[in-house]
């Protein structure tokens, strides 16, 4: 959030995955640290993983197959 100059009240949802997304010290930090967002439990964490990095697998060898439309683009 520093690098982007995003300030903490311009979030809306916040999405957590991964096994930490489960650990309830995590959500009331993440609340605490937010405010009036919390993190988002309609979500599965390891659905979230695996859907995440088959798009930028996809992504890469697109890229790889030197594609104009996404030559520039990165998944963060």
């Amino acid at each position: 959030m520093q690098d982007s100059g995003l300030d903490k009240r311009k979030i809306d949802e916040i999405v957590l995955v991964g096994g930490s997304s489960k650990v309830p010290k995590i959500h009331s930090m993440v609340t605490d640290f937010f405010g009036t967002a919390t993190p988002l439990r309609c979500t599965n964490p390891e659905e979230a993983i695996v859907k995440g990095a088959s798009i930028y697998a996809g992504m890469l060898s697109i890229m790889n197959e030197q594609s104009e439309l996404l030559k520039n683009a990165l998944l963060i």
